[in-house]
């Protein structure tokens, strides 16, 4: 698939007098229109297509779609419906009246161009610096910044059930690696019991200890085995997940392998093999497994307009206190680079998040942050 003809087409004359008459110069998708339609470097998005094939979508278009998306908190099969119904969302396409759009799948199949590519901070990181760039972040203003959960898609499994399903992922990626090492040297009936998901319903307390017992025999066993004779299986990230389950979980007392009473605190118990870095957590009274959302936002005065100019996602597993957050000495490089080209006086924090502040909002030390203005998984859910 390739990208042809041109990228940033003129806005039509009937929808430009459409939007002339009826779009107030505020209105953000005439804004977009008008000043920022263009500002998507053509080369980082022609670089994902091949240069011969089928033509594809305009990748610009489906760019602000999917900006679009989140403006409005809907679906792709509403999204790929307003491109051709919604004249505000043709002004700021640059599309003419007649254009019959795209199918809704194409919105999904961009995205994971884009995660494909790892150009998945793109549209935040350029649409930032028009923004800047339009003079619409202030210099010398202020930020505050807070934070929120994102669910993981992922079902809430009992402890047998999270047990026994990291140990059943763990056998098949030993499979999928070696099959033929997996067929020769793992039992016949070790491998057929371990083959379907293990369920929790209708089992008495006795019953659901014994089968805990069992799973903590097992993956002792299984992990014993792999040290000895495929040690380098350890590293496969399924294997890791399941050496984190049994230490979680189980204990060596003279040879023998014993259920603790309570799994790891929180912030470091793997709620799912199927998502090892979610966590579970609470804020404001309700909980959930997933991650954190931290967002940074300007504070402008009563009635002006404020910018996300940061977001950051992190794993609870990354979470630990630390001073006060300075402005001289900020925890991110790139939160570093926000002020020193902006010049902040105030960064407002809440004061009882994560449990974790001394003194103002303790930021977390964490890598360059993934930027996450437009959320998408590789799941291709809607967050």
């Amino acid at each position: 698939m390739s990208v042809c003809g041109c990228l940033f087409p003129d806005i039509p004359d009937e929808i430009r007098l459409w939007g002339a008459r009826h779009l107030v110069l505020d209105n953000a998708y005439r804004v977009i229109g008008d000043q920022l339609f263009s500002f998507l470097p053509e080369e980082e998005l022609t670089s994902m297509y091949a240069s011969g094939g089928r033509s594809s979508i305009n990748p610009i278009v489906l760019s602000f779609v999917t900006i679009f998306q989140y403006l409005e908190d809907i679906p792709d099969r509403v999204a790929a419906l307003w491109v051709k119904t919604r004249l505000d969302w043709k002004y700021a396409l640059h599309l003419p009246l007649e254009d019959g759009g795209f199918h809704y799948a194409d919105l999904c199949n961009f995205r994971k161009r884009l995660l494909t590519h790892g150009k998945e901070s793109l549209l935040f990181e350029e649409l930032l610096k028009q923004i800047e760039a339009l003079g619409f972040l202030k210099k010398r203003g202020s930020q505050r910044t807070d934070s929120t959960h994102v669910l993981a898609v992922v079902r809430q499994l009992s402890r047998l059930e999270n047990l026994s399903e990291g140990l059943r992922m763990a056998l098949k990626a030993i499979q999928e690696a070696d099959g033929a090492f997996y067929k020769a040297k793992l039992p016949a009936l070790y491998r057929e019991h371990w083959s379907k998901p293990l369920s929790d319903d209708q089992r008495t307390d006795d019953e659901r200890k014994a089968a805990l017992e069992r799973v903590g025999q097992d993956m002792h066993w299984v992990l014993g085995f792999l040290k000895t004779n495929r040690e380098s299986f350890l590293r496969v990230p399924e294997l890791e997940g399941l050496q984190a389950l049994f230490s979680q979980h189980f204990t060596l007392q003279a040879q023998a392998v014993c259920l603790k009473k309570e799994g790891a605190p929180g912030k470091e118990k793997i709620q799912t093999p199927h998502d090892p870095e979610a966590r579970y957590a609470t804020k404001r009274g309700k909980g959930g497994t997933g991650y954190k959302v931290h967002i940074t936002e300007t504070a402008n005065e009563k009635g002006e307009v404020n910018f996300i100019p940061l977001l950051e996602t992190l794993s609870l597993t990354s979470l630990r206190p630390l001073s006060a957050l300075s402005l001289r000495a900020p925890a991110a490089p790139s939160r570093c680079l926000l002020r020193l080209r902006l010049g902040l006086l105030r960064h407002f924090v809440p004061r009882n998040d994560h449990k974790c502040f001394e003194e103002g909002y303790s930021k977390l030390q964490i890598q360059p942050p993934f930027l996450l203005l437009w959320s998408f998984s590789s799941s291709q859910q809607k967050l």
